[in-house]
């Protein structure tokens, strides 16, 4: 819910008004597992409504205007990194 309503308060929206549901992007209870595990480390970097979001494991996330182009980088869509 917290990656729906940052994006929403970017956008300037309700996050129920979000166009594609992020599940339909990626699976949200994957997200929450990524920022439940005790011992992990490393963050999921995907594009959403626009914006490259990056979701770190310890659960912060950072919406980023442009759009996540896995062309200019290393990543793929979406990623998950551990260190």
């Amino acid at each position: 819910m917290a990656v729906i309503e940052a994006v929403a308060t970017r956008e300037e929206i309700e996050p129920m008004d979000l166009e594609p549901p992020l599940n339909d992007v990626i699976d949200p209870d994957a997200l929450d597992a990524l920022c439940r595990g005790e011992s992990m480390n490393g963050f999921v970097v995907f594009s959403y409504c626009g914006y490259t979001v990056t979701v770190d494991a310890d659960g912060s996330i950072e919406v980023e205007e442009q759009p996540f182009d896995a062309a200019t980088t290393r990543q793929s869509s979406p990623t998950a990194v551990s260190e």
